[in-house]
């Protein structure tokens, strides 16, 4: 996702960005499974908002405010913020920067296959200012004959690391 600058262009391509999630989730919302990770760029409120202007407050911006609203409005959830075990995922030594903007989202009917979303440690191999993420989910599988649901006695799972 963009970075906050203030610009109308960064509104935009921001704006475009959650757009295409709608567009996906209004697609496929209902059916299966959704998350979305990666770099958002924007900070999240980590426990529930309280007053209007939240976004104004150190480390949030506009963005912050466009995602959390985007968020809410579709009913997902923040699973990074639930299994967080570090303050950052973004760092920049030189002007002593740590900040969460790194986030997965999942809709809400699924979020309990989420079996571990962490973030890997720093280390020598990862040259990157990001912390890499990792997530572990179920993922259930119907089987179809002809467009009718054939009952199994069981789900089948699928890990995906």
């Amino acid at each position: 996702m963009p970075y906050f600058e203030g610009s109308q262009d960064k509104n935009e391509e921001f704006l475009t960005c959650t757009d295409a999630m709608q567009v996906i989730i209004d697609k496929y919302g209902e059916a299966i499974p959704i998350k979305f990770l990666g770099d958002f760029n924007v900070q999240l409120p980590r426990s529930e908002v309280t007053s209007n202007n939240w976004y104004k407050s150190k480390g949030s911006n506009a963005h912050s405010r466009l995602l959390s609203d985007f968020i809410v409005g579709n009913e997902l959830s923040i699973a990074d913020l639930f299994y967080k075990k570090t303050s950052y995922t973004y760092f920049n030594i030189s002007r002593n920067v740590r900040t969460w903007i790194v986030h997965v989202f999942s809709t809400n009917h699924d979020c309990c296959d989420i079996n571990i979303c962490d973030l890997v440690s720093l280390d020598d191999g990862n040259v990157s200012d990001h912390l890499p993420i990792r997530i572990l989910t179920t993922l259930r599988v119907q089987h179809y004959n002809n467009s009718i649901p054939i009952e199994t006695g069981h789900s089948d799972s699928l890990f995906i690391n």
